[in-house]
């Protein structure tokens, strides 16, 4: 399985010490912490990158219920219809509303 970020931007999600304990950066507690917390998954036991992995594996089954509770707050616009559509698989509601984003725009997305 991959890692979760590439070498050159690891460091803007978490520092990891020689002892191979990871620390979050500010960037990575906000891109972590309310995923993880929706899976059960307490952002403070994570001490290293192999704990990141297994939490990130843990919280993969949980994403789809992540992104719809993102997705249902906010603005209801148009493309936010769209994403929740394409995350509930509801083909038929995600046609709609790209038919009416290319009425709107006036444009063909192929």
């Amino acid at each position: 399985m991959d890692e979760p970020h590439s070498e050159c931007d690891e460091a803007a999600y978490f520092l990891e010490a020689a002892d191979g304990r990871i620390a979050f950066t500010a960037l990575g507690h906000a891109y972590y912490a309310l995923y993880f917390a929706f899976a059960g998954i307490d952002l403070r036991t994570i001490k290293t990158k192999a704990d990141l992995l297994r939490a990130e594996c843990a919280a993969f089954p949980s994403l789809d219920g992540y992104l719809l509770q993102r997705l249902r707050s906010g603005s209801q616009s148009l493309e936010r219809r769209a994403l929740r559509a394409i995350v509930q698989g509801d083909d038929a509601a995600f046609e709609r509303a790209l038919r009416q984003l290319e009425t709107r725009r006036g444009l063909r997305v192929l």
